[in-house]
């Protein structure tokens, strides 16, 4: 890279810095409260059994909604993702088919009843959530979240460049003496160590903030196409025996796969005169969006297998990569320690630019002062064995079975016990 490159790349890293340095800070300690959110709180699961098989109550469901509520027509069916006792109910009036503003049900396959669906919920996670996902700004926001998470990206990289040219010759984890460069020594040492980690969450983070933007896309694109296709298929009163002939079928044709969404021919992601199924396998451990299923309500039949796009279990696999919760409190630990250090990372590094600021000494002797070095690739050495580490680390905990879940913890957290033991060592 040429000097005029790595200028402009230094001088955006520090302009983009102080820039998100606010919202970064509330990102980070909000992440850091909402990582222990179960274990501060008293909410947990209250399903007493596991109604895996939820799809087989559908068409006692449906008749009893028919029953109870002739008026209304029904727009999706799914199963609580908290509670697995209870499947929700989405039903819809002339001309209304969008589920947002559709007739909420739940229904209990324990006591066979319906009853409301839960109140929006309140409290200080609840506050604290919508100020780490939103920062209370609605949709708006959430997109504004996401692009400083595409900045914070853009810092990781760009700090990960800087980091070659300025430790030239150096030992890595050397820190000096002196106060401003005491602060850009550790800015530099605890960014490198935590770098793999830092830029899984900071693009997962981004990914989240970006579903709506997504999901949409995948409406537009493969839901469309599907819609399209079938658009000339006629609207007709749902056969309940074929249905639940159908949910056979679907569940025969794709083993170790689960219905986790019915849409039907009404609804706004159904397609005309069809049920639309979604379906989720295991994968990692986790259940993954894995098919959409297109099925004839009269005839009972499928008409069509799509595989779910990729980026599409690229965002359902980003939220337990975000927050950490795929295996309980030892890798929440990990994942706080992480959090600590990316936190310092970023007060260090305002420290350092105000320092210098204030002592007069631009960007620009600094980087005077650079020109001519050449990166080595033993500059690089620890931090690219530190991002295995935290890879490899990452990887195996997904998996979660026994003994490699708890390895992959200590992997992941060598690059951590390395910086414990290097100040040890300095004290």
């Amino acid at each position: 890279m040429n000097n005029k490159a790595y200028k402009k790349i230094y001088s955006l890293h520090i302009a983009i810095g102080l820039l998100v340095s606010f919202n970064f800070f509330l990102l980070s300690v909000s992440g850091l409260i909402l990582l222990f959110k179960e274990e501060l709180s008293s909410q947990h699961q209250v399903s007493s059994k596991d109604y895996s098989s939820w799809e087989k109550m559908v068409p006692t469901v449906l008749s009893e909604v028919k029953q109870k509520y002739p008026e209304l027509f029904p727009l999706a069916l799914f199963q609580d993702e908290k509670n697995k006792n209870i499947i929700k109910i989405r039903l819809g009036t002339e001309p209304e088919t969008r589920l947002r503003d559709s007739v909420k049900l739940n229904y209990n396959v324990e006591t066979l009843s319906f009853g409301e669906s839960a109140k929006k919920e309140h409290g200080f996670f609840v506050w604290l959530l919508e100020l780490h996902r939103e920062l209370f700004l609605g949709f708006y926001g959430k997109l504004y979240v996401g692009f400083i998470g595409l900045l914070y990206v853009f810092l990781l990289i760009s700090g990960f460049v800087i980091y070659g040219r300025f430790m030239k010759n150096r030992r890595f984890g050397d820190i000096r003496n002196v106060l401003k460069f005491k602060l850009a020594d550790l800015h530099k040492y605890f960014g490198v160590t935590s770098f793999a980690w830092a830029l899984l969450v900071g693009f997962t983070g981004a990914l989240l903030a970006f579903n709506s933007l997504i999901i949409k896309y995948f409406q537009a694109s493969t839901l469309n196409q599907l819609a399209s296709k079938y658009e000339n298929s006629k609207s007709q009163d749902i056969n309940l025996a074929s249905l639940s002939q159908l949910i056979k079928q679907v569940q025969d044709k794709i083993v170790d796969a689960k219905i986790t969404f019915i849409s039907f021919p009404s609804s706004e992601f159904g397609v005309e005169g069809n049920f639309v199924f979604l379906l989720e396998k295991i994968w990692l451990n986790r259940e993954q969006a894995s098919h959409v299923v297109v099925g004839d309500p009269q005839l009972g039949a499928i008409k069509e297998i799509v595989e779910i796009p990729f980026y599409l279990k690229a965002l359902v696999l980003s939220q337990p990569l975000h927050f950490g919760d795929f295996g309980g409190l030892p890798l929440k630990l990990v994942w706080f320690f992480f959090a600590l250090m990316s936190l310092f990372v970023m007060l260090m590094g305002i420290g350092s630019y105000y320092i210098k600021n204030k002592k007069k000494k631009s960007s620009g002797e600094v980087l005077k002062s650079l020109k001519g070095l050449s990166v080595e690739r033993s500059v690089y050495a620890r931090p690219l064995i530190f991002v295995g580490l935290t890879s490899v680390g990452v990887v195996g905990a997904l998996f979660k079975t026994g003994l490699l879940f708890y390895f992959s913890l200590f992997v992941m957290s060598l690059p951590l016990l390395y910086i414990v033991g290097k100040a040890r060592t300095r004290v």
